[in-house]
């Protein structure tokens, strides 16, 4: 039996933990702040290169959405702006601990891919 439906199933429930946990971390947040719009538009920046370059078209469209809705509220991108030592050391934390859990997944899907692609798995 093969191993890809049980990493695509794993996967797939992280991505949704983590979907949940983030909507309960904003939901109960208590100082809603605005959109930043020009990280909107600078994840537009990167989404659109890299989805063409992976021949990912939707990617790619994505990247421009972000790109368009960052640059339609370009008046706010000074106002909404947070820098790192504003931010209290609690959202730091939460920040700093979902980028690491991030960078670990990527990490194993990389390590899981490689893998796949030298028949170990």
């Amino acid at each position: 039996m093969s191993a890809t439906p049980w990493i695509m199933f794993t996967i797939t429930a992280l991505l949704v933990i983590l979907g949940v946990l983030s909507w309960y971390i904003v939901k109960n947040r208590k100082n809603n702040c605005p959109p930043d719009y020009y990280s909107f538009f600078l994840m537009g920046l990167v989404w659109v290169p890299v989805g063409f370059a992976l021949h990912n078209y939707f990617l790619a469209a994505l990247g421009f959405v972000l790109m368009i809705f960052g640059l339609i509220h370009k008046k706010e991108w000074k106002k909404n702006r947070k820098c790192w030592g504003k931010i209290d050391k609690k959202t730091r934390q939460i920040v700093c601990a979902l980028a690491t859990l991030v960078g670990a997944f990527v990490f194993f899907g990389f390590v899981i891919l490689y893998l796949l692609m030298q028949g170990y798995i």
